[in-house]
């Protein structure tokens, strides 16, 4: 009797302190600070450049401890300055200006974000509003030249083509790319087996990784979005972010040497060799985790991709002394020919914009249109090894050993000749984004 007695003063006293403790929660909750955007209004339009003008009321039953504004991108990156003040009162009338100074911004939605607190309860609220991003422009072409494998050269040319300067790298040469995004020059070299990020005007470096021996590190480079995908010998493909922390890693195949890579909307394609035949191997990866998705063995050289739609992809190269333009299709894990060359060598190869892509042959420059999978030849020129296509201007670049011929893709008319001072290897075009 006395045991039960105390089991139910015990449980009552339970029930009376959770009752407590639950009343008590209750009274310390309570409504954050209310915001009300005056300006700007819904849907105001900026340039980069200019001063934003943001005016808020912000009012409350308790002091305001902090209210900061800012204004974000579409993933709350902060695209300017976070302004804050501590007003310690309970209603504040803010008025703070914001510059948006950023010239690398896209033209896009953004949004004013205005936050306050009591050091408790929180609050937010935004307004969306369009800022107008500076015009993509030509700002500098990039050769890269070799003068033997001790050292490798960049010579920067501005947009009328005078040379600016020569930066020396006491380092032989694999494959670079150049993020104008970034500001980052990213190259892979086999004498000390690294991949170094170079910020682009200094040339001080940002981020290095050495690769484990008995490999040289990269074979191959591409650029997508702020990511550079990486192949290396060792047998993997890996995916930087621009601090040099992987994002995605294909798994390791030791027998295979990815060669050449692409990424998609959906697949990392890479065109692989075997160390232990003469085998050749076109592999699909998921971009988003790097899991194998399906792989095929052709029987021809691959010299590059181009995306027909996410299961389908374009893949330039050679075979039996022919170029040809064939589709991998991922789902089926087949492939089929569009269109051969016969006679022709591809050497390189550049997309063009608006379903077209520029081929470089041993017997001049030819088009293909994806849209209807036709192929014509564009230029007789000769002997080129590399072209690059910069959208903005219409300007093609295409460059054999000794020097780099500048064309008026539209009109075919020859702009300049540069002449870089040894072997060219690489052109990189940077933009002011």
């Amino acid at each position: 009797m006395k045991n039960s007695i105390l089991i139910k003063s015990y449980l009552l006293l339970v029930i009376i302190l959770l009752s407590w403790g639950c009343k008590k929660d209750d009274e310390e909750k309570y409504d954050p600070p209310t915001i009300q955007v005056i300006i700007p209004s819904k849907g105001d339009s900026f340039q980069v450049f200019d001063t934003v003008m943001v005016k808020a009321e912000i009012t409350h039953d308790k002091s305001i401890t902090e209210i900061s504004v800012t204004i974000i991108d579409d993933i709350n990156n902060p695209v300017t300055k976070v302004k804050s003040v501590a007003p310690l009162t309970n209603n504040y009338t803010l008025e703070e200006y914001l510059i948006i100074s950023n010239d690398k911004l896209k033209t896009g939605n953004y949004e004013v974000m205005v936050r306050a607190s009591d050091g408790n309860a929180n609050s937010a609220s935004y307004v969306s509003v369009k800022i107008n991003g500076v015009p993509v422009r030509f700002s500098q072409l990039w050769a890269i030249t070799n003068q033997n494998d001790l050292k490798t050269y960049i010579t920067r040319y501005d947009s009328v083509y005078n040379e600016m300067s020569t930066h020396v790298l006491n380092y032989d040469y694999k494959y670079s790319v150049l993020n104008s995004a970034t500001d980052q020059f990213i190259l892979g070299t086999p004498s000390i087996n690294s991949i170094i990020s170079y910020e682009a005007d200094s040339m001080n470096i940002i981020w290095q990784e050495a690769v484990s021996l008995p490999y040289p590190p990269v074979f191959d480079m591409f650029l997508y979005e702020s990511y550079v995908y990486v192949s290396l010998t060792s047998g993997l493909i890996k995916a930087y972010n621009d601090k040099g922390i992987v994002q995605v890693s294909t798994p390791v195949n030791k027998d295979r040497v990815p060669e050449k890579i692409y990424r998609g909307n959906k697949y990392i394609v890479s065109y692989q060799t075997s160390r232990s035949s003469y085998k050749k191997y076109l592999v699909a990866n998921f971009n988003l985790t790097g899991a194998h998705a399906g792989e095929r063995e052709i029987f021809m050289e691959v010299v590059g991709f181009g995306e027909k739609n996410k299961e389908e992809m374009y893949f330039f190269g050679n075979r039996t002394d022919s170029a040809w333009v064939m589709v991998y299709e991922v789902l089926t894990n087949s492939d089929y020919p569009v269109k051969f060359i016969p006679g022709a060598i591809l050497r390189d190869l550049d997309y063009l914009g608006n379903n077209k892509y520029i081929l470089a042959t041993n017997n001049g420059l030819y088009e293909f249109r994806s849209d209807n999978e036709s192929l014509v030849k564009t230029n007789p020129a000769t002997g080129i090894k590399i072209v690059r296509y910069d959208q903005n201007t219409g300007i093609l670049y295409a460059a054999d050993d000794d020097k780099i011929r500048v064309y008026d893709y539209e009109t075919g008319g020859i702009v300049n000749t540069l002449t870089p001072n040894f072997t060219m290897q690489n052109i990189h075009i940077r933009n002011n984004r």
